[in-house]
């Protein structure tokens, strides 16, 4: 068990990426962090998905997924439902690493990390038990989501049971404080399905910005997260 007097925030790579492809890109703002907050010592964690996808284009690197889904991957978003290849893998790994790093404050998902993240939510909100997300997480205090979303909604058996209530307008709420960021410009993922996924919370707040699929990363961009962050992980 890890418990020190860090900062740990976790970071949940998109879909062909790598705990190391998504660490460089969010290297300007992991260094303002650090920089900005002296009194105040940080954990970056990045973990590598363990899906290892047949589709590699970056040289030197294993691109991998949280999960990959069964059927044609161009009908993805046009599905309600839909299989995932690996999630149970993906679900456990994650657990593991809240249960050896149990001070993570922050999780912050980007994109397939972020619908990994609300299926984490999700499990948590409908099932609880052994998928309580405080059970793995105790010291967590905020969550973000970069190009979230949850539909297709998983047909695999952890959802069985509750997956026709996710439709509903009425739902379950998490009261963990979670941030939602989205591309106005995005044209892989509309960022009304970034929306979607607000019903599920009491306290959010929304970040659009006129970009397109990735995390925003300029000075005014940085500071948006920098102000929610000290909202609720006491930076100094």
């Amino acid at each position: 068990m890890n418990m020190n007097n860090k900062k740990t925030f976790l970071f949940l790579h998109g879909y062909i990426q790598s705990g190391h492809i998504f660490e460089t890109r969010l290297k300007n703002m992991t260094k303002k962090l650090t920089k900005k907050y002296t009194k105040t010592q940080f954990e970056f964690l990045f973990p590598d998905a363990p899906v290892v996808l047949p589709e590699q284009t970056v040289p030197g690197e294993t691109q991998r997924g949280w999960m990959q889904i069964e059927g044609k991957a161009e009908d993805f978003l046009k599905m309600e439902k839909a299989n995932y290849l690996g999630m149970s893998e993906s679900i456990k790994e994650i657990y593991k690493i809240g249960e050896t790093n149990q001070n993570i404050e922050c999780i912050f998902g980007f994109s397939q990390g972020a619908e990994m993240l609300m299926f984490l939510v999700l499990l948590s909100l409908y099932k609880g038990g052994e998928y309580d997300l405080k059970k793995y997480f105790p010291n967590l205090k905020c969550i973000v989501f970069v190009a979230g979303f949850y539909r297709p909604i998983p047909k695999n058996e952890e959802f069985t049971s509750f997956a026709d209530e996710l439709m509903k307008e009425e739902c379950k709420k998490c009261d963990i404080p979670s941030l939602h960021v989205y591309g106005l410009s995005d044209a892989l993922l509309d960022c009304s399905r970034s929306k979607e996924i607000l019903k599920f919370f009491t306290c959010y707040e929304e970040f659009p910005h006129n970009g397109k699929h990735f995390v925003p990363s300029g000075k005014a961009d940085i500071e948006k997260f920098e102000a929610y962050f000290e909202k609720y992980l006491n930076l100094q």
